[in-house]
């Protein structure tokens, strides 16, 4: 198959032969039709500091895609459906994976890889997709569920004032969600204006530049700020004071 590799940071990725990916137990083979690209793939093959990748990997894990080989013991599930996948599975025994959070699974493993033809996929982890939903749809579940789930933290009440800090692909997710959980007014705080016509374009509220008077505010009981929608942030200092109170310190 073929495959855009990551071999140099801050370079066009490679175009290169690679093995077509078995499946192992409980896994699937998928035919990619649809990766998003994240911003956790541009900072980590960009050296903008943190995480790099290494030389030689096949990265994307917001896919979707076609079954085109099922792996021993997969039941549910057959050749041609349409799906997309959580790209991560853990044991399916431990604590974690009972509770429904296989990515804090000791022996969790990734499942990257859709920047290539075909990539493989727990079915543990795999949805199908129903008729009504595209691929391109598909390959949005991934962000998506990271926005529902930092709504879903925040524990929102209805008619929650809400600020979100960001305005890209998760930071719309949440205000996709917080909207639909019944939040009051909708604040987006972003340093690119670049975004800005696209999160107006949702008509929830407002998204404006962040200024001193904005940090000086104090919450109220119904105020939810969510912050995961940032990589790199000089207004992070903000959100510990001006989050709902009750939600995990890594969401900050």
């Amino acid at each position: 198959m073929r495959a855009a590799v990551f071999n140099t940071i801050g370079e066009p990725f490679d175009i290169e032969a690679r093995p077509d990916p078995v499946p192992g137990e409980g896994e699937m083979v998928i035919k990619v039709e649809r990766c998003g690209v994240c911003g956790s793939d541009l900072h980590m093959t960009s050296g903008h500091g943190g995480i790099t990748f290494p030389a030689g990997s096949v990265i994307g894990h917001e896919y979707s895609g076609e079954i085109v080989e099922l792996g021993k013991g997969v039941e549910g599930f057959k050749v041609g459906q349409r799906v997309t996948a959580i790209p991560c599975t853990g044991c399916g025994h431990c604590e974690a994976c009972v509770a429904g959070h296989p990515i804090l699974c000791p022996s969790m493993r990734g499942m990257s890889g859709g920047y290539a033809e075909y990539c493989r996929v727990a079915a543990s982890s795999t949805i199908v997709l129903p008729e009504a939903l595209s691929m391109e749809d598909g390959a949005l579940c991934e962000p998506l569920a990271v926005g529902l789930h930092g709504v879903a933290m925040g524990r929102l009440q209805p008619g929650a004032r809400v600020v979100v800090l960001g305005a890209g692909a998760v930071a719309l997710a949440a205000i996709f969600w917080a909207r639909r959980m019944g939040a009051g007014r909708i604040v987006a705080v972003s340093r690119s204006l670049r975004r800005a016509p696209m999160a107006g374009s949702f008509r929830w509220g407002s998204a404006p530049r962040p200024t001193r008077s904005f940090r000086r505010r104090s919450p109220s009981s119904r105020s939810v700020c969510i912050s995961r929608c940032i990589s790199r942030c000089e207004n992070c200092s903000m959100s510990p004071t001006h989050c709902l109170r009750g939600m995990s310190n890594h969401a900050l």
